[in-house]
């Protein structure tokens, strides 16, 4: 397949980085692509992140860091499962990457993960968000592997890539056949 086939959304809470990633895909021809200024949570609505001052990046408040480089950013928030309800294309692929708030992004899409069944790479951010997806996976059936220097099968929760540094977490459903 082409790069330009299928649909791309890409949830960016932060309005100067919407911009940015808006001028990037203008700049490079890139017309599949949708940037939507908010965050995908387990509630639609509106919600409090916290928001690093030093660089552009956000945390769901109660998940990110707090100190002198942070400031709470009041956004929209979408579940996947409200996002597709409202006529947008069921994703065949997620990339998640909201540090520390990945249970939340799966919470709010249970509609989507069965019966669509995307896949899912899964930057994750410490023991209890890991447990969380992996847990929430769990339930719907995903075979999971450790994506990094040294790639597996995950069998438990002992091999689930804790941080970013151990690895990214990539999910497929059972029924799905890996590509050789």
């Amino acid at each position: 397949r082409s790069a330009t086939a299928g649909k791309v959304y890409a949830f960016e809470p932060i309005p100067r980085v919407c911009e940015i990633l808006r001028r990037n895909f203008a700049l490079n021809g890139v017309q599949n692509a949708v940037v939507i200024n908010q965050a995908v949570a387990s509630k639609s609505g509106k919600l409090t992140l916290s928001r690093s001052l030093l660089i552009d990046q956000a945390a769901h408040s109660e998940n990110g860091a707090t100190g002198f480089d942070q400031e709470l950013l009041e956004c929209e928030s979408v579940t996947l499962d409200d996002f597709v309800s409202q006529g947008n294309v069921p994703p065949t692929f997620l990339k998640i990457d909201v540090e520390g708030a990945e249970g939340e992004v799966l919470a709010g899409g249970d509609r989507v993960l069965s019966p669509y069944r995307p896949q899912i790479l899964c930057e994750l951010h410490g023991p209890d968000p890991a447990r969380i997806v992996y847990e929430q996976l769990r339930k719907h059936g995903y075979e999971m592997f450790s994506v990094g220097v040294a790639s597996k099968k995950i069998e438990s929760f002992d091999d689930v890539p804790l941080n970013m540094n151990q690895g990214h977490l990539f999910a497929r459903p059972p029924s799905r056949t890996a590509r050789t």
